[in-house]
């Protein structure tokens, strides 16, 4: 019981001394996310396209066939934001070939016009 009083005493000086220095938590106390109170077009403009990319990777992956379990665990990865270097630690493969795997998938399914060189490629069909 103590220990519950201390460490809420603690607490509420804390998001008090926050508070005075402009600080203000995203989330209300009971967990839930408050709206941002300014948001510049810019960055509506990159969430939206950011939005538009994800959904566009979804879709796509539920329609492609694969040719292997990694390719398609990397691309369901991807679509959910994951970054590519925890993508590689979970799927078993490095860096580059994760970049790969992914560059391959928006070339094809027209999402990013990728040039050979970008691509680390000769060729691509």
């Amino acid at each position: 019981m103590k220990n519950q009083k201390n460490l809420k005493t603690l607490r509420q000086f804390w998001y008090r001394k926050l508070e005075r220095q402009g600080f203000r938590d995203i989330e209300y106390p009971n967990g839930l996310l408050r709206k941002p109170t300014r948001i510049r077009a810019k960055d509506l403009e990159d969430f939206e396209l950011t939005r538009v990319y994800f959904s566009r990777l979804a879709d796509h992956i539920e329609s492609e066939r694969f040719n292997s379990d990694e390719a398609y665990l990397t691309m369901l990865l991807a679509s959910e934001g994951v970054c590519i270097q925890d993508i590689a630690q979970v799927v078993g493969i490095n860096r580059r070939t994760v970049r790969f795997i992914i560059r391959r998938f928006e070339k094809k399914w027209g999402l990013i016009d990728w040039t050979p060189r970008q691509m680390a490629l000769k060729d691509i069909k």
